[in-house]
């Protein structure tokens, strides 16, 4: 089999694979430096208006991660989407659907003081938080 067989033939196997198992792009990097957080919160879907409960697990002034409180995750790729914490509300797109979060990316970048502000109360790994341990 030739280079340029093999090589269709691996972008063929990558386009059947879902994409959070997909490795990221060579020379990809973030923006903004996303940290662990443990911050209650709602995301309300703005075209249907339904609303969910969860926790938002990341947090980065780029972006979240958002952990619904049902245990189904559908795929809602490209939908606008509002974030709703105690001390935030941002809008955004749904631009990654893993297995137990959105991953969300902001329209307008969250300043740098309300990333640090949500660092300093609510920063930790989800699996070290109450919030992860269901009866």
């Amino acid at each position: 089999m030739s280079s340029t067989n093999l090589s269709s033939a691996g972008s063929a196997l990558r386009s059947m694979m879902p994409r959070f198992m997909r490795k990221k792009q060579p020379g990809f990097s973030r923006r903004h430096e996303r940290h662990d957080v443990v911050v209650l919160a709602n995301m309300k879907v703005i075209e249907i208006g339904a609303d969910f409960d969860g926790v938002v697990i990341e947090i980065s002034a780029g972006g979240c991660a958002f952990r619904p409180a049902s245990m189904f995750i559908l795929d809602r790729t490209g939908e606008v989407v509002s974030i709703r914490t105690d001390t935030i509300e941002i809008e955004g797109r749904i631009r990654a659907v893993r297995p137990g979060s959105y991953g969300i990316q902001f329209f307008q970048d969250l300043d740098q003081a309300s990333v640090d502000d949500m660092v300093r109360r609510f920063g930790g790994r989800i699996g070290d938080s109450y919030l992860a341990k269901r009866a």
